[in-house]
């Protein structure tokens, strides 16, 4: 079933704060809750088990579609892996079936416990606009198909957990994703970077309501 992330709202205000509080604890390797922060990148072509502390991130895209998979081990975030699904011109059905496809080997290698999609909006090449929403719906099919949850989140929300900016700009995404990963988990494009943008925003968004919880 998808679960659709509340935008950032007044009242979430504390949260998007904590959210953007941890990022920066990571990012410049201070000790968070306890935890030495350090990055590694591993490149795992195994089949691993689910956890509900791997993500799956994607930025939609029907000629691109960006993936990134990042597990959190305590504070510490670790890039699996990331890579571009990629479908040449030609029959539109076609192509969506080859990015179902690559989506379900991504899921059954990397055995996420969620899925997070970043929000497609309509802007002014609308072609292109409807064609990265039928993306987003076939990776959100992909996960349901799986029974991995799905969760969403908007480019503001990225921005704004990765870099503390809401109108950040990809560079600044793309150079704060590095910061956090490590020098050594280097997507090979910008959409793969955004994907990990995605999945960074759901495990720090995640940890933020656990903690919030657990101080009830």
């Amino acid at each position: 079933m998808t679960q659709k992330a509340e935008p950032f709202k007044s009242s979430n205000l504390s949260v998007g704060v904590a959210i953007m509080l941890q990022t920066c604890v990571r990012c410049f390797g201070v000790k968070w809750l306890g935890s030495d922060v350090s990055f590694e990148w591993r490149d795992k072509n195994l089949k691993l088990p689910v956890t509900d502390l791997r993500v799956l991130g994607i930025d939609p895209g029907l000629t691109r579609m960006g993936w990134g998979v990042v597990e959190q081990a305590g504070g510490t975030l670790n890039p699996l892996a990331s890579g571009t699904l990629v479908s040449s011109p030609g029959e539109h059905a076609g192509r969506l079936r080859t990015i179902f496809t690559g989506l379900q080997g991504l899921i059954a290698t990397w055995g996420p416990g969620a899925v997070a999609v970043e929000k497609v909006f309509l802007k002014i090449n609308l072609n292109t606009g409807v064609a990265s929403i039928q993306a987003a719906g076939i990776a959100m099919l992909a996960a349901a198909l799986a029974d991995v949850a799905v969760h969403e989140y908007s480019p503001a929300q990225v921005k704004l957990a990765v870099v503390g900016n809401g109108s950040a700009t990809k560079d600044q995404v793309q150079f704060m994703i590095r910061r956090l990963l490590g020098a050594a988990a280097v997507p090979d494009t910008a959409d793969a970077a955004d994907a990990l943008a995605v999945a960074v925003t759901h495990l720090n968004s995640q940890s933020i309501i656990a903690m919030s919880e657990a101080s009830r």
